[in-house]
């Protein structure tokens, strides 16, 4: 089934934990170009099965949550980059999540605070489908809230991600928009808003297998 769209003036993603997801039927990653992955994201529970995925391409580029932290993972056929966030999470507590690829860098980046960087050259693989709180290789669901997506065709820098934090939040959009992303790059943008999911260019999406819309 999908998600949820709750209304707190603003309207999110609520995922269920057991069988909610977004899948992108149509977005892939460009795997010549650097990425950035920007979200919001905030837990039901620490416990969640099967390192789950918040956004991104399996076997290619994602943010997942797995052993008590955040992480963005960006893979190739040789080897791959892992960084992690800071530890401390804690649920029912939002978070942004930023990781940028520039080609030779994994970097990870919580509430605008730069984390970790691991090497990866060679590039990103060939992934599978793009899904929102859907682990495809698992089939691992996210029990929690996913709101703000952002998805670039390049590396933001530390300045970048920190107007981000500041002026993209959970609550700048919907009724009360008072902060727009940067558009230099930008692939994909879901605000989950307007009850439609779309890569600007198309709106080839499907919401698992039964989706429904429900304000709260």
């Amino acid at each position: 089934t999908g998600p949820t769209w709750a209304n707190q003036g603003q309207f999110y993603g609520e995922f269920d934990g057991e069988s909610s997801e977004v899948a992108l039927n149509k977005v892939l990653v460009n795997k010549t170009l650097n990425v950035t992955f920007s979200v919001w994201v905030k837990l039901n529970t620490l416990s969640q099965l099967d390192f789950p995925h918040i956004m991104g391409e399996n076997g290619a580029v994602f943010i997942f949550y797995g052993t008590s932290r955040f992480k963005f993972r960006v893979d190739n056929s040789t080897s791959n980059g892992q960084s992690n966030g800071l530890a401390g999470i804690v649920a029912d507590r939002w978070y942004s999540i930023i990781g940028t690829y520039n080609g030779t860098d994994a970097c990870f980046y919580q509430d605008s605070v730069f984390s970790d960087c691991e090497p990866l050259i060679n590039g990103i693989d060939t992934g599978n489908n793009f899904f929102i709180g859907y682990d495809e290789s698992a089939d691992g669901f996210f029990n929690g809230t996913i709101d703000e997506i952002l998805y670039y065709n390049r590396s933001l820098s530390q300045a970048e991600v920190t107007a981000l934090y500041n002026n993209y939040t959970e609550t700048s959009t919907g009724i009360n928009r008072i902060g727009t992303p940067s558009t230099t790059g930008l692939v994909l943008d879901i605000n989950f808003d307007d009850f439609s999911v779309g890569d600007g260019t198309n709106t080839n999406v499907s919401f698992g297998e039964v989706f429904s819309v429900k304000n709260t």
